[in-house]
């Protein structure tokens, strides 16, 4: 009798033990430029010496430095909604659109919190930015 309540007890410990293991946390993805840069190596260093992050040196020799952010705050409905703006990359004029941004920025920000469009920079220059909740 008490060997079968300590196989009981065994199992439910076991059982409690592999269902708390189970848990996960899922956070968002943030985006920051870390200056410029000169390589994607040199850049994805300083990105995980930064916060952990990826790293990515673009066509405009600037750092860009994606990472875990967590999740979004809870907040009332009364609470003004915090907006933040990220850079997606350089593209082509021919390439630049809105729905192209959109896109970029919806991979980019989880959830669909973001909303992307298409800056002109200079003659020749267009950069891909997002709006996202942060």
């Amino acid at each position: 009798m008490v060997n079968h309540d300590s196989s009981y007890s065994l199992a439910f410990v076991i059982l409690i033990l592999l269902l708390t293991g189970q848990k996960k946390v899922e956070g968002d993805t943030c985006s920051k430029e870390l200056s410029s840069c000169e390589s994607t190596k040199d850049c994805d260093i300083r990105c995980k010496g930064h916060n952990n992050g990826q790293g990515y040196c673009d066509e405009l020799n600037t750092c860009l430095c994606s990472y875990d952010c967590g999740p979004p705050p809870q907040l009332n409905s009364n609470e003004p909604v915090r907006k933040c703006t990220g850079g997606l990359g350089t593209c082509s004029a021919d390439q630049c659109n809105d729905a192209c941004c959109n896109k970029k920025c919806a991979k980019q920000y989880k959830k669909g919190q973001g909303i992307g469009y298409c800056e002109r920079l200079g003659p020749s220059i267009f950069l891909c930015t997002c709006k996202y909740v942060c």
